[in-house]
């Protein structure tokens, strides 16, 4: 399992899980907002991107 952290087009923060089927085939097994902590961490992040 993979989780991707991001943000929708409208900024919402997310954590997505995805669980890799075959080749670019990849199954969406779950998706929550971030926790505060998360999002103050993966702001952090994305500042140096």
């Amino acid at each position: 399992m993979l989780t991707v952290w991001a943000r929708t087009r409208d900024g919402r923060p997310l954590i997505v899980a995805v669980h890799h089927v075959d080749g670019f085939t990849w199954k969406i097994i779950g998706a929550r907002d971030m926790s505060d902590a998360e999002r103050a961490d993966f702001t952090r992040w994305e500042q140096t991107q």
